[in-house]
């Protein structure tokens, strides 16, 4: 699973030269071929976050200290403006009183959240479709625990009829919206279809079509 797969800083702090591998420039949003500075570092995290990055990488490359860093602030990716959570590991190496490199690991709080989230999502789906019943009920049920894991205020289940995709079953959607949404197509005086007015959505099809 990817979101539990932690990205790399490798930083040579005597040089100031820092390597990312490609989990880490992803979190980011910086480019393979770009080059990486602690500003680059810096100016990712979330400006009310910085002080607390900053203080954490002191504190771990201070001799005085037991080199331990652990630190979690947001990260504002520089290709997408996508906010995430981020978790960070690592320790400083000294040399004669002097940290001469620091390691640490990053990982996506946010893909992680989700990643669980998504299995215990299945978990359910797959515990109700297990204990069997009327299809309307499993599907209700099915809806409920989808509503709860995303916290949409509506969802529903449309079946292929016809020209139209009428929702099968739903949890949440105003009778004026399923009046309205019931019926996709735009139909001509002998009931053709003119214009699929569907955007939302897909139409799922059994063996038959």
């Amino acid at each position: 699973m990817e979101a539990a797969n932690p990205g790399i800083h490798d930083y040579d702090v005597l040089s100031g030269r820092i390597e990312w591998d490609d989990r880490v420039r992803g979190i980011w949003g910086v480019e393979s071929d770009s080059p990486i500075s602690y500003e680059t570092f810096i100016s990712g995290i979330h400006p009310d976050d910085r002080d607390t990055a900053r203080k954490a990488v002191d504190q771990a490359i201070d001799p005085t200290g037991n080199g331990r860093y652990n630190a979690e602030y947001r990260v504002i990716s520089r290709k997408d403006g996508a906010e995430r959570g981020v978790s960070t590991t690592g320790r400083a190496f000294f040399d004669q009183d002097r940290a001469v490199r620091f390691v640490a690991t990053s990982q996506n709080r946010t893909e992680r959240r989700q990643a669980g989230a998504n299995q215990v999502l299945l978990t359910e789906v797959l515990h109700t479709l297990s204990r069997g019943g009327g299809l309307e009920s499993v599907m209700g049920e099915t809806l409920r625990a989808i509503q709860r894991a995303t916290g949409f205020d509506a969802v529903g289940l449309r079946l292929y009829k016809g020209v139209n995709c009428p929702y099968f079953e739903q949890n949440g959607f105003t009778d004026e919206f399923l009046q309205l949404e019931n019926f996709l197509c735009a139909l001509d005086g002998r009931w053709n279809a003119l214009a699929d007015l569907c955007c939302q959505g897909a139409v799922l099809r059994d063996a038959d079509g």
